[in-house]
C-alpha cells in the first residue's frame, strides 16, 4: 500500500515542476493587468463620487432640460411655476396605466405600470398577446417643495405632477 501512496503524494509536486516558466509569467501578467484595471476603476469611482457630490450641492431651483430615458418616456424636468413646481411626463400608455407618485427624503419618484391585452382573429383561431410596460423616474425636490400635498393628473397621454411650494 505504501508503494502506491508515496508516488501519488509526489505526483502533483513533480507535475508542478514540469509546468513551463511561460505559464507562471502568463499568470503574473494577468495579475498585473487586473491590478491596473482595478486602479483605473477606483479612479473612475472617485471621479463619479466627486461629480455626484458637486451635483448635490448645486441649486435645485433651476429648471432642468428635457430628459429621455430608455423606456421612451420624455420628461419636461422640474419646472418652476411661481406657486408650485410641475413635472410633465409624455407617456402613450398613461391613460390606461397604474401610476404611483411618491415623495420620500426629498426625492420624488413617479412609477407607471401598464398592461395591455390584444386579441386577434386569424385563420388558425384567436391569438391573444399580452404586453407589460413599466417605467420609473426620480427627481430631487427643491428645499421649498411641499412633499405632503403632491397631486397628479393624466391628460392626453401626459402625466402632470404638481408640487406645491411651502408657505
Amino acid at each position: 500500500m505504501r508503494k502506491i501512496l508515496i508516488p501519488l503524494l509526489f505526483t502533483p509536486i513533480l507535475w508542478a515542476q514540469n509546468i513551463p516558466d511561460m505559464t507562471q509569467k502568463t499568470f503574473e501578467e494577468i495579475d498585473r493587468l487586473f491590478e491596473m484595471q482595478m486602479r483605473q476603476m477606483e479612479q473612475i469611482q472617485k471621479q463619479m463620487e466627486a461629480m455626484f457630490k458637486a451635483f448635490e450641492h448645486t441649486n435645485t431651483n433651476i429648471s432642468l432640460p428635457a430628459i429621455t430615458n430608455s423606456g421612451g418616456i420624455i420628461s419636461s424636468g422640474l419646472q418652476d411655476k411661481k406657486d408650485y413646481y410641475e413635472i410633465v411626463l409624455n407617456n402613450a400608455v398613461a391613460d390606461n396605466a397604474k401610476i404611483n407618485v411618491e415623495a420620500k427624503d426629498g426625492i420624488l419618484t413617479i412609477s407607471v405600470n401598464a398592461q395591455k391585452e390584444i386579441e386577434q382573429n386569424t385563420t388558425n383561431g384567436i391569438v391573444k398577446s399580452f404586453s407589460t410596460t413599466s417605467f420609473m423616474q426620480s427627481f430631487t425636490l427643491p428645499t421649498d417643495a411641499n412633499s405632503e400635498d403632491i397631486t397628479y393628473e393624466v391628460k392626453d397621454g401626459k402625466i402632470i405632477v404638481k408640487i406645491p411650494k411651502k408657505s
